[in-house]
């Protein structure tokens, strides 16, 4: 093929101010203008990459869509259709999507941004082997940019535990359903073409209509039209328009029938299985097995959602309400799927229903009893407390009672816990905030309460609600209010709503002790929530801000890397329940003892106390510890047992151990104290950074020029020997090395942005603009892309970003300082925690919240997510918990009595 290239029309002359055609296409997006914007081809060129494969967001029969990135940091969508010579077809579809969308624009409808049609002429070969000069269209639509992709990706029911309940579904079906009421009867729009992979959400999971290529507009007094050349995608065009070639209304009312059906089955199966085939002609009606089969999957539906409801804590008011609205729902789909186009609702007929439900749902919940108010459902009214005794101690453990609250508004909701128990004994926690239409799961922990619970009547506790104002939660995000338990702050946002006439909530709880087995080594005892509480035994850590776990062995290890303070260096081990005894054998000196004072070895028993960021290094029985004097220290550990006053080496032992730490090396590595480590997954490597705000006090006369700190990286295969310095200039944060390249790591640090380094250089190959304040970060998959997302301790929020594209996708914001982070390996979630001792679970794929925690253990310090076990292990100010992530839901009252 010879080019010979002239275009027709839309010249991109290169003068032409980029910004002035950003410009205009942001008074679209804003909605300041409806109509779409002709776009030069090389404007659409530059904004793509030249449509580069790193921009394609998906490709199909009809061409590709890439992601055409604006200056600003917004986004549209290209879609490029593939170049056609006299295709007449493609030019139909442009006018269809084009002229059925100008001027108009709505919530549940893609708004179209723009277009581009641009002709050359190339020397082409026919079939026929002749050569002619042929005119070659290219034609391009741009739309508003949904990150959340299509509803393809969400009807499957794997996505229940992440937040796509019902809920959810009942609100896309909405969505649909108002956008296509406003096509059909604003519009008088017949879409053609409708199916989940052509409804997108957007950032807050709305669902937009989209795909206009198919749809027809039927003119002012027509109400059908019929055609010969029949298009769309099997299963979802109805039986009228595949033997008669009809289009109406009528027509998307039966796929909306099959999305629906999609929907609420959670399957891609099902609706091809119990919609009733079109009735061909000389057949008769349907048969009495059909009618039976239709009765029977409504039954078997309504079943399984009662089930779903009901372990998602729905219950009371509001398990009849959803209930009552997934019956009618079928209903409604089976009959948009009917044969006969007559008998199917229109789309105002639908949302005639979904306001109908709105009203009576909330006259419901307005008559609710105690456990479902109108602010907060409150699961369940009976806390239970297992007693655990863990071996060798002769203290309870303290133990959780897990309480579920969930938010029935749109606004956030204080809640406080009243009760008379004495403070040694109730552990909290006493107050928080549920975020809008959100699952929040409090541990209620008590401690040394058996004889309490089983001498006396039941305890009482009560749960207020109120609303929570904008104001409270700034109150909440101040520093000084985590700091200081400020629980006067805490009353007085009751005392304020009771002053104001605002209404107070009251559920009454009592607490009752619960029957559990536990085997004489603990082993069975594996709670969905484990608290080990400050004062138990986990040493301090109120100032711990790094945390590893051990690959192979149930171990937690926590250690610090605050500003100036030092913490000492913890190894729990959450099967067991206890703390691993650091053994020092002959009082093993810690170096940091003679240089600065900090960290020492007990003369009890020897056990040795350590300071700094810690972490395993599985590949050697090693932990390597950074400190804040600057030096790197090696221990290894052996297993150890007590017998006749001597320690001995045991192996494959299930009784508790004491391990042995032997100091393997120590060396100064940095100037300035030690701020993060990063092991490398398959070599022999170990990556260190150091923070010159981490120095002790008495140094500050010996701190080098703080603008040429260096990243080293350490070979502990050759002696640990240093075998590349990297040129940072600036405190380090963290490092991480990136998961699917790991001859790259990334550096965050609180004055720059966060750089991309190749182990093979000194000097960063990237920065990842917007980073800039990330106090820590973790990487996670999002399908086939490397994400990772940052947390902005001083900024309160989380920032989600396209690693390959190094550009900035989202923004989760929380109701309190957001100072750690972590995503699980194998979950698609992300965890992060805050100031006000929350930890919040995120879904990774449409970063929407699924769900809080609050185990009343003050801030949250650090968090880590053990894989293969769905558990997160968070550091807190006054204690450690092991959280079960798919355990988050409430149980039936059967399963506690089973257990």
């Amino acid at each position: 093929m010879m080019p010979f290239v002239a275009f027709e029309a839309g010249l991109y002359d290169e003068t032409t101010h980029r910004d002035a055609l950003e410009d205009k296409v942001e008074t679209v997006l804003q909605g300041l203008n409806t109509e779409p914007l002709y776009l030069p081809l090389g404007f659409l060129k530059a904004i793509t990459n030249d449509f580069s494969p790193f921009n394609l967001i998906g490709s199909g029969g009809f061409g590709q869509v890439y992601r055409g990135n604006l200056k600003d940091g917004k986004v549209i969508a290209v879609k490029k259709l593939n170049d056609r010579i006299h295709q007449v077809q493609n030019y139909n579809q442009f006018q269809n999507e084009v002229t059925n969308l100008v001027g108009f624009r709505h919530q549940n409808v893609v708004q179209l941004v723009g277009y581009c049609v641009e002709s050359r002429y190339e020397v082409t070969q026919l079939s026929c082997g002749k050569y002619v000069m042929a005119q070659l269209t290219t034609i391009l639509f741009c739309f508003e940019y949904l990150s959340n992709g299509s509803l393809d990706n969400y009807i499957s029911d794997e996505h229940l535990d992440l937040g796509w309940g019902w809920e959810k579904r009942y609100g896309v079906i909405h969505n649909i359903c108002r956008g296509l009421q406003f096509l059909h009867e604003e519009c008088n729009i017949v879409h053609m073409d409708l199916k989940p992979p052509n409804i997108l959400m957007d950032d807050d999971m709305v669902a937009k209509i989209s795909d206009f290529g198919l749809s027809r507009f039927l003119g002012d007094q027509s109400s059908k039209i019929y055609t010969d050349h029949r298009t769309g995608t099997n299963g979802y065009m109805a039986p009228e328009y595949i033997l008669h070639g009809k289009i109406s209304q009528k027509a998307d009312i039966y796929s909306l029938g099959v999305i629906m059906i999609e929907i609420m089955t959670g399957s891609r199966k099902n609706p091809r299985s119990i919609i009733p085939r079109p009735k061909y002609p000389n057949e008769n009606n349907i048969s009495r097995n059909t009618e039976v089969s239709l009765q029977k999957f409504i039954e078997n539906e309504l079943a399984r959602w009662k089930i779903i409801l009901e372990t998602s804590g729905n219950d009371g008011p509001k398990l009849e309400i959803y209930t009552e609205q997934v019956k009618q729902l079928i209903g409604i789909a089976l009959k948009c799927v009917d044969n006969e186009p007559g008998n199917r609702p229109s789309a105002s007929e639908i949302l005639e229903y979904f306001n109908q439900t709105a009203e009576s749902s909330l006259r419901d919940l307005n008559c609710s009893d105690q456990q479902v108010g109108e602010l907060l459902s409150v699961y369940p009214l009976q806390l239970q407390f297992s007693f655990v005794h863990v071996p060798k101690r002769s203290k309870i453990q303290p133990t959780t009672s897990s309480l579920y609250l969930t938010n029935n508004t749109d606004k956030h909701v204080a809640f406080r816990i009243l009760t008379e128990i004495p403070k040694e004994y109730f552990l909290g926690p006493l107050f928080g905030f549920v975020p809008p239409s959100c699952r929040y799961t409090l541990a209620v922990t008590m401690r040394n309460q058996q004889n309490l619970l089983l001498d006396g009547d039941n305890l009482l506790f009560t749960v207020e609600s109120t609303i929570g104002s904008i104001q409270d939660l700034l109150i909440r995000r101040m520093p000084f209010f985590y700091a200081h338990g400020n629980v006067s702050s805490n009353d007085a946002i009751f005392i304020k709503a009771q002053k104001k006439d605002y209404i107070v909530h009251q559920v009454k709880l009592t607490a009752i002790p619960a029957r559990t087995e536990i085997s004489k080594d603990g082993s069975n005892v594996k709670p969905r929530i484990m608290i080990m509480p400050i004062n138990e035994g986990f040493g301090r850590h109120a100032n711990s801000s790094s945390i590893d776990v051990h690959p192979t062995k149930p171990w937690i290890m926590t250690g610090s890397s605050s500003e100036g303070i030092s913490s000492n260096v913890n190894i729990w081990d959450y099967h067991m329940q206890e703390m691993v005894c650091l053994y020092g054998g002959t009082r093993m000196e810690n170096p940091a003892v003679h240089r600065y004072g900090v960290g020492h070895a007990s003369s009890n028993d020897n056990q040795l106390y350590i300071s700094g960021v810690a972490k395993f290094i599985a590949h050697e029985p090693w932990i390597v510890i950074g400190q804040p004097s600057g030096e790197i220290v090696i221990y290894s550990y052996m297993a150890m047992r007590k017998v006749n006053s001597n320690y001995m080496a045991v192996a494959n032992s299930k009784a508790p151990k004491t391990y042995m730490f032997s100091k393997v090396k120590s060396f100064l590595a940095h100037d300035h104290g030690v701020s993060s480590l990063e092991v490398h997954p398959t070599r022999p490597f170990v990556l260190s950074s150091a923070s010159y705000a981490l120095n002790l006090p008495r140094q500050l006369s010996v701190w080098k020029d703080p603008a040429r700190e260096m990243i080293k990286m350490w070979d502990w295969k050759m002696g640990w020997e240093c075998i590349w310095k990297f040129d940072m200039r600036n405190s380090v944060n963290q490092l991480m090395f990136n998961p699917m390249d790991s001859n790259k790591f990334v550096s965050v640090s609180g004055i720059d942005d966060a750089k991309v380094w190749n182990i093979c250089s000194a000097n960063f190959e990237s920065t990842l603009p917007g980073t800039k304040g990330a106090t820590c970060f973790d990487f996670f998959i999002k399908g086939d892309r490397l994400c990772l997302f940052c947390a902005h301790k001083m900024e309160n929020k989380t920032t989600i970003w396209d690693y390959h594209d190094i550009a900035y996708v989202k923004t989760l914001r929380g109701q309190a300082t957001t100072i750690t982070a972590s995503s699980d390996p194998e979950l698609p979630v992300l965890v992060t925690g805050s100031s006000d001792g929350t930890v919040r679970v995120w879904n990774s794929s449409n970063f929407s919240l699924v769900h809080a925690l609050n185990c009343g253990l003050g801030a949250v310090n650090a968090v880590a997510c053990l894989s293969g076990s769905r558990r997160v292990a968070v550091v807190h100010s006054d204690g450690v918990a092991l959280v079960e992530i798919d355990h988050e839901r409430p149980l039936h009252e059967k399963d506690h009595s089973s257990e």
